[in-house]
């Protein structure tokens, strides 16, 4: 092992196995695991002007930002990215937005109500209208700043939301999110963001826990490690269709087309990765896993964090320390153009545009 260990991510992974026959198993049969976290990946600062030149263009409604072989839109009215492309591949079909809901668990259904009071508050339908839009730029980088007001058809806004996107030269997005929810919310579900991605990226790779979902009361046994596999298998069928596969603290989730073409989520320092071929409203609607709607897109959330499932189908609830609680809430993650044979995903992950 080497002596210096500061210059790149380590895990010690020890495994404790049956020596011998027993009666109970038998040789090698593993009774006992642990990970042991030596050292995160280091993260490097790039500055920006170290980066291919950005030109952006303000024409009527789009906020157009161009650059080495990526080209990104905003809509100003609506104060969200309209489109991004990378080599003329278009990759996002809907932007970033403010998520507080998931398909609700038996758990969520059982006895303590939790999901009932979480659609009267209409998390499940939230609409986000752009309250202020602004922007500056230079050779290297462009700043936008939105402020969305989240909040269902008829009742009072659930949350405020506040990002800023730094776009750079050479396709990099940063995004800083803060989330205000309001305090009668109790604990949610979720906080975080979500887009919908050309539905051709169906491929996941991530830097994280896995292989299996892991939710914050239920991830000891999924150990950090690099991962992939399709965004169709990362769906558990469960015998009622609801919330499934995330991925906690993921440090880095690539989703690429068959060619290996498509974008990198950076975490800083990480976040809880889903990704299916569906939305979060289609799973709630359906009773049976056939009765799943997919509309050909790929549907990435990036979480601040999600509420832990509690145990069995009535209770009891997640213990209190993994309850989500309705507090103000401040992450940050890096969007990255990301093609196989052309990048190095450790490299994209420690090396970021400041």
């Amino acid at each position: 092992m080497p002596t210096d260990i500061s210059d790149a991510d380590y895990q010690l992974n020890l495994s404790f196995a049956q020596k011998e026959d027993t009666l109970w198993a038998k040789a090698e049969f593993e009774v006992a695991s642990e990970q042991i976290s030596l050292n995160s990946l280091p993260r490097v600062q790039v500055n920006a002007m170290q980066l291919p030149r950005l030109e952006v263009q303000n024409q009527q409604h789009e906020l157009i930002a161009t650059g080495d072989n990526f080209k990104l839109i905003f809509d100003t009215y609506k104060g969200v990215i309209k489109s991004y492309e990378y080599q003329n591949v278009p990759l996002i079909e809907k932007v970033p937005e403010t998520s507080m809901w998931r398909a609700p668990t038996d758990n969520d259904n059982g006895f303590f109500g939790n999901a009932k009071r979480w659609i009267e508050h209409g998390l499940d339908k939230l609409q986000h209208r752009c309250a202020r839009f602004g922007w500056n730029a230079t050779d290297n980088r462009l700043d936008v700043h939105v402020e969305t007001v989240d909040a269902p058809y008829t009742i009072k806004a659930a949350s405020h939301s506040y990002y800023t996107y730094s776009v750079y030269g050479d396709g990099s997005v940063r995004v800083k999110v803060r989330i205000e929810p309001q305090a009668n919310l109790g604990h949610l579900p979720r906080m975080g963001t979500r887009l919908k991605l050309n539905g051709d990226l169906n491929q996941a790779i991530w830097y994280g826990r896995g292989p299996q979902e892991s939710y914050a009361d239920k991830k000891s046994a999924a150990y950090i490690g690099l991962y992939n596999s399709s965004i169709a298998n990362m769906h558990e069928p469960y015998i009622r269709p609801q919330e499934n596969g995330a991925r906690e603290d993921t440090v880095f989730a690539a989703l690429t087309n068959g060619l290996g073409l498509g974008l990198v989520f950076v975490g800083l320092p990480n976040f809880v990765f889903t990704a299916h071929d569906y939305s979060d409203e289609a799973l709630t609607r359906a009773s049976h896993d056939y009765q799943i709607e997919r509309d050909g897109g790929t549907w990435v959330n990036i979480d601040y964090k999600q509420g832990g499932l509690g145990s069995n189908s009535c209770g009891p609830e997640p213990l209190e320390q993994f309850k989500l609680k309705a507090e103000d809430a401040e992450f940050e993650y890096v969007i990255r153009p990301f093609s196989n044979g052309v990048h190095d995903l450790f490299q994209l992950a420690s090396e970021l545009p400041e």
